[in-house]
């Protein structure tokens, strides 16, 4: 999230396409079937227009097929007139790419992954929005109680969510209750007061029955991360220190079907622009006693690639032993920037959605 701060000043002369530019997903797209959303009772839900169009991994350098261990699988550009839309901090997605993400001011955001006879991504469908709530059953309409930054499904099915500035996880029973349910708990970590509002809990993931929960850490290098149960019996302590790349945040974390992770920092600065590391953490080293963040770079996203503000990762085993990873970027809610989706098939296991 610190990248809001500064996006502005740095993006405004990059020329992106604006609402009005794109084109609506077409209603005949390949498996653009509507399904039934979050929860019990699909009136929880109100419809938004998405406008979507294709992109291209790298926009200057089309014989680009992937970078590293990612194979590209298609990408889009989503926009939408609603103004609920966007600032799409992480996301979950489905084996039948049904998507549910959260946005930094407080509101679910649900939508249909559209991919084509070859699997590759080409259209979102059937976007609804909600407004998250509380434990107190009240929306979340302050931003310092708004800002979700990741979101993880846990053992028993139910989402934990992260957040800045008031450095919390709250748990939602979204499929049983529906996305306007008030939260189910709030959990608490210690060694959260060092954080500052936009250095906080950027990334987590589902850790067998507990979470693993990351801090962005970008002034500091080696944030704490915190291996804990949803309803910890004492508040609890940090695990160990990650290991990010120098000048990077640590911004999401998904875990691959083998059980090790996948953890996505990001980089950005003025002139610069964003730049993103895909890195590998070991499972291993964090069931370790002290817990160690073990770490292979499986794919660095720089120029010629089209980036733009990604901050969530999510990804979807599949039949067969295939690993389909998704990208989402965090548009600040500016016309500077831009919901960007991307998919990859990660080397090493077969083709597939």
């Amino acid at each position: 999230m610190r990248y809001a701060l500064i996006a502005v000043l740095a993006m405004a002369a990059c020329t992106h396409a604006s609402v009005a530019r794109l084109a609506p997903t077409p209603t005949s797209a390949p498996d653009a079937r509507p399904v039934a959303g979050f929860g019990p009772d699909e009136r929880a839900w109100e419809t938004i227009r998405l406008s979507v169009r294709a992109v291209p991994l790298a926009p200057d350098a089309p014989e680009m097929k992937g970078v590293g261990a990612l194979t590209f699988r298609g990408g889009v550009e989503v926009a939408s007139d609603d103004r609920r839309f966007g600032g799409l901090s992480d996301l979950f997605v489905d084996a039948d790419g049904k998507l549910l993400a959260v946005s930094d001011q407080g509101d679910w955001f649900a939508g249909q992954l559209v991919l084509d006879a070859d699997g590759a991504l080409v259209g979102l469908a059937n976007g609804r929005m909600s407004a998250m709530r509380g434990v107190d059953g009240r929306a979340l309409t302050d931003k310092s109680e708004a800002d979700a930054e990741d979101i993880a499904r846990m053992a028993d099915g139910r989402f934990a969510v992260s957040f800045e500035r008031i450095h919390r996880v709250r748990i939602y029973d979204v499929d049983a209750k529906g996305p306007a349910a008030a939260a189910d708990q709030e959990l608490l970590l210690d060694g959260v007061d060092a954080l500052t509002a936009n250095d906080s809990l950027e990334a987590m993931a589902p850790f067998g029955d507990d979470l693993l929960i990351g801090a962005e850490g970008m002034d500091r290098g080696r944030p704490p991360f915190w291996i804990t149960p949803p309803v910890p019996a004492q508040l609890p302590a940090p695990a160990g220190r990650a290991e990010v790349t120098r000048g990077y945040g640590l911004v999401s974390l998904d875990r691959l079907p083998d059980g090790d992770f996948l953890a996505m920092e990001r980089f950005f600065a003025p002139l610069i622009g964003p730049r993103i590391v895909i890195r590998r953490v070991a499972q291993a080293g964090l069931r370790a006693a002290p817990a160690a963040w073990e770490v292979q770079t499986i794919a660095e996203l720089n120029p010629p690639v089209g980036l733009d503000n990604f901050e969530g990762i999510a990804i979807v085993g599949a039949a067969g032993g295939a690993v389909r990873i998704y990208l989402v970027s965090d548009d600040n809610f500016s016309r500077t920037q831009r919901t960007l989706l991307y998919a990859f098939d990660l080397a090493g296991s077969p083709a597939g959605p």
